[in-house]
């Protein structure tokens, strides 16, 4: 509070003293049948925040903390008529797995999904990286998110002098001729201070004379101090605890590494460069808009402290690259991260708010595309064909192709085929005017006859289609355009996709991505997809006896020749309401899925069975684990709840439990096919060994098989498998996931 009052006009403490109770209890009972369900302590603090702001009255409101959805929920019921939220270094999605604090991302999702669709509201972030990992988690368009940099202004960050960096080093406990590896973070598991010792550890060992210091306190300290106790280079490894001069403690550093796994804009990279000390930076976040790599030090993409240990070795035994370095850091501190480049952006943002900058939408929420369309692709913007097929869905049409028509793609034709609707849909088409939509009428001839026949007139290069409910957005076609576009041997393109209610309210999202060996047991590639019409050609029309899984069998049928590249960006929005097919037709679904799952497993068995889906196996070193893990790892596959290939998981089981007998994953999950097959006594044997070894999980596994008798040999059968070795404990898998193309609309991932 003291120094927010140096900088502004006027500061105001919120504080519940200020509230006025009756004023609460109305906002209380408003927030209650908004918010049903929620936390009775969550609503509580909206009601007070969304008091606050009402009394306030805020033209606009900045949010600094892009988690703090408790304020951003309140400005929305207040009313507030213009929110910038600052997103919080990247997503929730991709922050989860490593337990960093913050809000869940089941949570975060809808909500913020949901109200960035609200005109008045703006999104921030402080790496482009994290403007990008926002619009492609929320499905905004490319630009949605404006990128403002972390301000460092070097005039504040003067050099210490020769003094204070000598009782630094003394208090640290530094020789005077030592060189220094820095750091500075907080001992997290986002951090991975365990990669940061490791890697210290093998830096140490080749440079006698280097000393690790890392400043910083937390949770997972404690174990590594004990850990490094026990080591040879104990003496050499420093954990000083919270570092109060830095200036002084960076000017000491030789190198500084910095090893999390999710960043926004480190400052303590920023820190690094302004004091000239190189830095070497695992990829993460937005460190590659501050660190050039092979000038101001070195971004690496492998996390192995081997590796890194060598580009610190790299930058202790050039002198000269290590002087240029520093000094290159620094220029690129005062260059892009000074006051007046770094508020240009923020004031910009600013000044269309206030200056009242007008926005227009389409249908349903869907934001309108520029009518200046420009070839986003250069000269080369090849023809994308849509088909929307549609029988008397007509209250939610309207929408769905003003999704197509609000495309920033600029070459593309829509193809409605009017599958003998009865509700008014004809009188609705007659009204469209558009030259890129084509209208064909004609009889009620059920998806998969209608797709073929809308298809019959395409003339794009790429095809995809569309249902009469859902929602394609604005940047659907150029991205998948894009991915296809750089990855020729690709014929086939999906995304991540939404699901919304009827009234087109976001309530979860689902990935899209087409794994391999999963897509023989359901269906995975979901419904934001491209693929390739020369390849269409190749394996056929879509099957009028797989009505409900006519696109799964066409998905399977265009991996049999192609390869899948996936776009972690959400395209598409998929409406879950009582009158969708999935609700209408469960039962014909299912009976086509298992017709199309076998269908699959058999042309496999054609091409040469387990070798044929995983051709990795004859890279790996030890070719029969490979195999092993090749059966296990399809066959729990097979078993798991939701798959259609129940019934042969026992054979790819059984062959993974000859090879490895003893292996308890194995032996579990084949214990589970058995049970579903009803050979109780052959499973119960199984069982009965593993109880020996692990009774706990053995004993999961026989009562889930116990609960489910009645299910057995149906698809219901859903009971619980031990997990199979992932891509840390397979080569076979590792080796599977590296082999997939994943394209993030400007560069390929791992």
């Amino acid at each position: 509070m003291p120094e927010a009052r140096r900088f502004c006009t006027e500061v105001q403490q919120f504080s519940l003293n200020e509230i006025d109770k009756s004023q609460l209890n109305t906002v209380r009972r408003m927030v209650a049948g908004l918010l049903q369900g929620c936390d009775q302590k969550l609503r509580d603090t909206i009601s007070c925040l969304a008091l606050w702001l009402l009394v306030m009255r805020p033209h606009l409101l900045q949010i600094w903390h892009g988690d703090c959805v408790e304020m951003l929920l309140a400005a929305v019921i207040a009313g507030v008529p213009h929110i910038i939220l600052s997103g919080q270094s990247l997503s929730p999605l991709r922050r989860s797995p490593y337990g960093f604090e913050g809000i869940e991302e089941s949570l975060a999702f809808p909500i913020l999904s949901n109200l960035m669709r609200l005109p008045g509201m703006y999104m921030t972030n402080n790496s482009r990286a994290g403007c990008r990992d926002y619009e492609n988690w929320l499905g905004l368009p490319p630009g949605k998110v404006t990128y403002t940099p972390n301000l460092f202004d070097l005039t504040q960050w003067p050099s210490p002098d020769a003094e204070r960096v000598a009782a630094l080093r003394q208090d640290i406990g530094l020789p005077e001729q030592a060189r220094v590896l820095g750091g500075m973070f907080r001992f997290y598991s986002v951090k991975d201070p365990e990669l940061w010792v490791c890697t210290a550890l093998r830096a140490c060992a080749v440079n006698p004379d280097l000393y690790a210091v890392v400043g910083g306190e937390g949770d997972a300290l404690p174990a590594l101090k004990e850990r490094i106790a026990a080591t040879p280079f104990a003496k050499r490894v420093l954990f000083p605890g919270i570092i109060a001069d830095v200036p002084a403690f960076l000017s000491l550093c030789d190198v500084f590494l910095h090893t999390a796994h999710v960043e926004g804009l480190p400052n303590a990279v920023l820190e690094a460069q302004a004091c000239q000390v190189p830095v070497v930076t695992t990829r993460c976040g937005g460190v590659a808009d501050i660190v050039a790599h092979g000038e101001s030090g070195f971004v690496v993409d492998e996390r192995d402290e081997n590796v890194l240990a060598r580009y610190i070795g790299h930058i202790l035994n050039h002198a000269d690259f290590a002087e240029q370095a520093g000094r290159h850091g620094r220029e690129r501190v005062a260059q892009h991260f000074a006051p007046e480049v770094v508020m240009s952006p923020l004031e910009h943002l600013y000044a269309r708010i206030l200056g009242g900058e007008k926005k227009t939408h389409g249908t349903n929420g869907v934001a309108a595309a520029s009518t200046a369309r420009v070839d986003v692709l250069g000269e080369k913007a090849p023809l994308v064909s849509i088909v929307l097929p549609t029988y008397n869905h007509l209250d939610f049409l309207p929408a769905a192709v003003d999704s197509i028509l609000c495309q920033t793609y600029p070459n593309y034709e829509l193809i409605i085929v009017n599958d003998g609707s009865t509700d008014g849909t004809s009188s609705y088409l007659e009204t469209l005017t558009s030259q890129r939509i084509r209208i064909l009428d004609g009889p009620n001839t059920r998806l998969p006859t209608a797709l073929n026949r809308g298809f019959a007139l395409a003339q794009g290069v790429y095809r995809t289609w569309t249902s009469a409910d859902n929602i394609c957005l604005p940047h659907f076609c150029e991205t998948l355009v894009r991915a296809l576009e750089a990855t020729p041997d690709a014929g086939f393109a999906s995304a991540p996709f939404a699901r919304i209610d009827g009234r087109g309210i976001v309530f979860d999202h689902l990935p899209g991505r087409p794994v391999y060996d999963r897509m023989f047991c359901n269906n995975e590639a979901g419904a934001a997809f491209m693929y390739r019409t020369e390849i269409a050609r190749r394996v056929g029309d879509y099957d009028l006896e797989l009505e409900g899984a006519e696109d799964w069998d066409m998905w399977l049928r265009i991996l049999d020749v192609t390869r899948p590249v996936y776009v972690p960006s959400l395209l598409y929005q998929y409406r879950w309401h009582d009158a969708s097919m999935r609700v209408r037709i469960s039962d014909k679904v299912r009976q086509s899925s298992q017709r199309t799952a076998n269908r699959a497993l058999q042309r496999l068995e054609q091409r040469g069975g387990i070798g044929a889906l995983y051709p990795q196996i004859a890279q790996c070193e030890d070719k029969k684990l490979a195999i092993f893990h090749a059966n296990l790892i399809f066959g729990s596959r097979m078993i798991e709840a939701g798959s259609f290939l129940k019934e042969h998981a026992v054979d790819y089981l059984a062959r993974a439990h000859a090879l490895q007998p003893n292996d308890l994953v194995a032996m579990g999950n084949y214990a589970v096919a058995l049970a579903w097959h009803g050979r109780v006594a052959e499973a119960e044997q199984l069982f009965a060994r593993g109880m020996a070894v692990d009774s706990q999980a053995f004993g999961r596994l026989r009562d889930d098989c116990t609960r489910q008798q009645k299910n057995v040999g149906t698809y219901y059968f859903g009971c619980a498998t031990i997990q199979c070795p992932g891509t840390q404990e397979s080569e076979l898998m590792r080796r599977v996931e590296q082999a997939q193309l994943v394209y993030n609309g400007t560069q390929f991932l791992d």
